[in-house]
This record gives C-alpha cells, sequence and structure tokens, in this order.
C-alpha cells in the first residue's frame, strides 16, 4: 500500500503529468504532421505520421511512442488516486524517451529543413 501525497507531491506530480502530456501531444500531433506537411506527405491517420517518423529515424521504436500516447490518454482523462503510483512510474520510464525523440527531431528539422527561428526569450 502507498502513503497518502501531500498537498506539495500532489502539485508536482500533476505539473510532471501535465508536461509530460502537453509534450506528448504536441510531438506527436502537431510536430509529426508539420514535418509530413512540409515534406508534402498527405495526411492520414496517427499511425501513418509516426510510421513517417520512424522512417526518417526520429523513432526508434514505434511501439514506445503508443505506449507514450497511451500514457497521455491516461493523464488527459479522470484517473483515480490509486493508479497514480503505476501512472507515474509509465511517465517516469518513458520521459527520456520522449526526451531523446524530441532532441532527435529538433536535428532533423535543423539539418533538412534549415534553421528555424527560435521564438526570443526574456
Amino acid at each position: 500500500m502507498t502513503r497518502d501525497l501531500t498537498e506539495e507531491e500532489y502539485d508536482a506530480l500533476e505539473a510532471y503529468t501535465s508536461r509530460f502530456s502537453r509534450l506528448s501531444d504536441l510531438l506527436i500531433q502537431k510536430v509529426f504532421r508539420s514535418i509530413d506537411t512540409v515534406e508534402l506527405e498527405l495526411a492520414g491517420t496517427l499511425l501513418d505520421a509516426v510510421n513517417r517518423a520512424a522512417k526518417r529515424g526520429l523513432v526508434e521504436d514505434v511501439d514506445d511512442i503508443f505506449r507514450i500516447r497511451e500514457t497521455r490518454n491516461e493523464v488527459a482523462h479522470e484517473y483515480i488516486a490509486e493508479d497514480l503510483p503505476a501512472l507515474f512510474d509509465r511517465i517516469r520510464k518513458y520521459a527520456p524517451v520522449l526526451d531523446r525523440v524530441v532532441d532527435t527531431t529538433v536535428a532533423y528539422c535543423q539539418k533538412y529543413l534549415g534553421d528555424l527561428p527560435r521564438k526570443e526569450r526574456d
């Protein structure tokens, strides 16, 4: 049995899961599809976009991307407190995978699509 989370721990967990969810959503739904558009690929299913990302070398294991997507969907929906430790463990497992895919995708875009302008930071 797990102990109850403090309010601070719960807030930290919520922030971590939300960031994971947003990043995976942006990468899979927006970035992969945007690369397809720039490279004049026909829009298709999520599976098509992920498979094309794998062909580009952005993704090592397509199954990992779908596990990340499933985990993201769990975060997006209501989940009960007993499932939080398992959900957090999955996010911790897949966060490094997601980070590698982001890094690979940025490198791909810089190499094949040119240096993209970066938003000025304060």
